[in-house]
């Protein structure tokens, strides 16, 4: 009498699970034989570093370095190069002591720009909130 379909069904189902139980077997001891058969590796022993001794002409000096354009109001003496507006602006709200009068102009134009508009619950939350009504002194809620 021939199988039902649904016994065809079920056999060829339990196969199939079989089948991926192999493989899964399979690559396992593969794995395990890689690890157990390969032989240690190791790098040749470094020779003599290669040593480049460029003209003077080709050397850079003091007179001849490039100069930094970009950013170059950010990178003053004592200060760090920042990446973002943000970062400066935590920097020197984070040092409202030590700020010069074009950093007192900087800050009051970030704080109208839609960057500090985006993140004015982040600084009011860390204490760097740009406040305008306070004095000149003191700009800034702590």
């Amino acid at each position: 009498m021939p199988k039902a379909v649904v016994e065809i069904g079920h056999e060829k189902r339990v196969r199939a699970m079989v089948k991926r139980l192999e493989q899964k077997i399979d690559t396992a001891t593969a794995e395990l034989r890689r690890t157990a058969d390969s032989a240690p590796l190791s790098l040749p022993e470094p020779s003599t570093p290669l040593v480049f001794d460029l003209p003077a002409t080709d050397r850079l000096t003091p007179d001849r370095m490039p100069e930094v354009v970009a950013g170059a109001e950010q990178a003053a003496p004592g200060r760090p190069f920042f990446s973002t507006q943000a970062d400066r602006y935590e920097w020197l709200m984070a040092r409202r002591g030590e700020w010069e009068d074009e950093d007192r102009s900087w800050v009051a134009e970030y704080a109208a720009s839609e960057d500090y508009q985006q993140l004015a619950d982040y600084y009011a939350g860390r204490g760097l909130a740009w406040a305008e009504q306070q004095g000149e002194g003191s700009r800034g809620a702590r």
